[in-house]
């Protein structure tokens, strides 16, 4: 059964973002009243995996495998998954 996978990749909210911090003081000058803002990645794709269990150990590894040994993702990171049924 197809699956939508999305990966959202962002800082730990202990590491300092200066491009989070910008985008939330000029979102305060234009009015906005925003607490939080945390900037980061989005990956997403298409998996016919059999099951959305296995469509999300996939994902983990992608993330785990992948982007870490190719330095899209750091210690500094951490990633949500979010799977929907096609």
């Amino acid at each position: 059964m197809p699956y939508d996978v999305v990966l959202k990749i962002m800082k730990k909210p202990s590491v300092l973002d200066p491009e989070a911090k910008a985008v939330k003081n000029i979102l305060g000058k234009l009015g906005f009243e925003v607490e939080d803002v945390r900037m980061g990645k989005t990956l997403s794709y298409e998996t016919s995996a059999k099951t959305e269990e296995i469509a999300r150990e996939e994902a983990t590894r992608i993330c785990e495998e992948y982007l870490y040994e190719n330095g899209y993702l750091t210690n500094n990171n951490v990633f949500e998954i979010d799977i929907r049924r096609k």
